[in-house]
């Protein structure tokens, strides 16, 4: 992920900045939350919300679910962030996100920032292959043992999909008990992208059609390796 948030000093004086798992996830909710309005499979994942799970910031975190389960509760019972339950993942919303992350300057400035970074690293990368020559290495978004995603790959993804929704993927994959057999992480994380579009679409049908009670149980996709 890209770019910067911003974080007040006074934000040591918050009630549970002493709290280190409340305070280690309500930054990390700072980090993840979009910062713009976007779609993702006909839902509308507003600016300040982000889709997760349970298992997904416990792994992120280093937490246990049970610790991440607690932390949540405590942030809403304080009115710091909303959790609203979806069939295949969760949408935690900070509810002031406007106070922390002033729009405007903070993304005129993260755009010079970003254009400054990248020209950087084109003459940066122009001269390490004048004076390399036999540095060929590809230059990864996310690399871990046998999975890797390049930037090319990612921006392929992103074209279509929000960068938050690539994460999480990502994320299940690494989690996956049979992440050793994955021969292209691109290959899959877009097929699981595309098999939890298909379902979801298929879910929004037969709502439309038939009553049901209770709240259906999302089996994540792992039935298919590249």
């Amino acid at each position: 992920m890209q770019g910067w948030i911003k974080l007040h000093r006074k934000f040591i004086g918050w009630e549970w900045y002493k709290d280190a798992n409340v305070m280690r996830l309500f930054v990390h909710c700072l980090l993840k939350a979009n910062h713009q309005d976007n779609n993702w499979q006909g839902n509308m994942i507003k600016r300040g919300s982000f889709i997760t799970s349970l298992d997904t910031l416990s792994h992120e975190l280093g937490l246990s679910v049970k610790q991440i389960r607690t932390a949540i509760s405590k942030l809403e019972r304080t009115n710091e962030v909303a959790k609203k339950g979806q069939s295949k993942f969760t949408v935690i919303q900070i509810v002031n996100y406007e106070e922390y992350q002033e729009e405007g300057k903070q993304e005129g400035t993260q755009k010079a920032n970003k254009g400054q970074t990248k020209g950087k690293q084109r003459a940066t990368n122009k001269n390490d292959k004048k004076d390399n020559n036999d540095n060929n290495e590809e230059e990864y978004y996310y690399s871990k043992g046998n999975l890797k995603l390049s930037e090319e790959e990612k921006e392929k993804i992103c074209q279509k999909y929000d960068v938050l929704i690539l994460d999480e993927y990502i994320s299940r994959v690494e989690n996956w008990k049979n992440k050793h057999k994955v021969k292209s992480l691109y290959l899959t994380v877009l097929n699981w992208i595309r098999k939890d579009e298909k379902q979801n679409q298929s879910l929004n049908t037969n709502q439309q059609t038939h009553s049901t009670d209770g709240v259906q149980q999302w089996r994540p996709i792992r039935d298919a390796t590249f």
